[in-house]
């Protein structure tokens, strides 16, 4: 199939699903509500590559997530490599990271920098330059898709796929690991504005961004660990 054609963006209006959270059971709930948003000319082929690429990405991440370079530290994850491979999206819809990690340090991260610094590391723009030593991210399938997408449409289908598709997916997430400018999971010990789970001194643990979107709704992050 050839490249699809760029064309004008539209309004319509469509039906989408806002994630509610719940301080009872750490979860988000899906509401509908319906929106208007710009059109775009995005194929079949364009459509079901993102699809791919949405059911990937947690798999991905917890794949790729780090061990602590001490060979007698607790491991900071505790998914087993299954559970690592299967990893689905709803992961990241509870604010609830019992059973998940050991330890993690968080910061609740505000609208404007989860969609432009937050998302665009995970999903970055059409020909966007990314740090030289760049760990992590290339390892991860999804990430691959996407920019093999990226460089298969052109300039304003790009756009909309990412800016009024995917934004709006990623939007939807409670958390994702919080990365820096040259790795996905970051777990360098961080300041007195990373908050530490369970609580305890600062150290090196994995990096958690906060989406500010379930904050302001009262979300509690919990984690409650377990005990031998």
């Amino acid at each position: 199939m050839g490249h699809p054609k760029s064309s004008h963006l539209s309004k319509k209006r469509k039906t989408t699903h806002r994630l509610d959270y719940s301080s009872d059971d750490g979860s988000c709930s899906q509401v509908d509500e319906v929106e208007d948003e710009e059109d775009g000319d995005v194929d079949a082929s364009s459509d079901s590559e993102l699809s791919a690429i949405q059911r990937q990405f947690a798999s991905d991440i917890f794949q790729l997530a780090p061990f602590p370079k001490l060979a007698p530290s607790s491991p900071w994850i505790l998914l087993d490599p299954a559970q690592r491979r299967h990893t689905k999206i709803d992961i990241f819809h509870s604010l609830d990271f019992s059973g998940i990690f050991s330890q993690i340090q968080y910061r609740v991260v505000f609208k404007d920098d989860w969609d432009n610094i937050i998302f665009k590391r995970y999903f970055p723009e059409k020909e966007a330059v990314t740090a030289k030593a760049l760990q992590q991210f290339p390892s991860a399938s999804y990430y691959r898709q996407w920019q093999a997408l990226m460089d298969r449409l052109d300039e304003d289908t790009a756009k909309v796929t990412r800016d009024h598709l995917l934004t709006q997916w990623f939007k939807k997430l409670c958390w994702v690991p919080h990365p820096d400018s040259d790795r996905m999971w970051s777990t360098r010990k961080g300041n007195k504005e990373w908050i530490m789970l369970p609580p305890g001194e600062q150290r090196n643990c994995p990096r958690i961004a906060i989406n500010s979107r379930f904050d302001d709704q009262g979300a509690k992050v919990v984690l409650i660990a377990e005990t031998s």
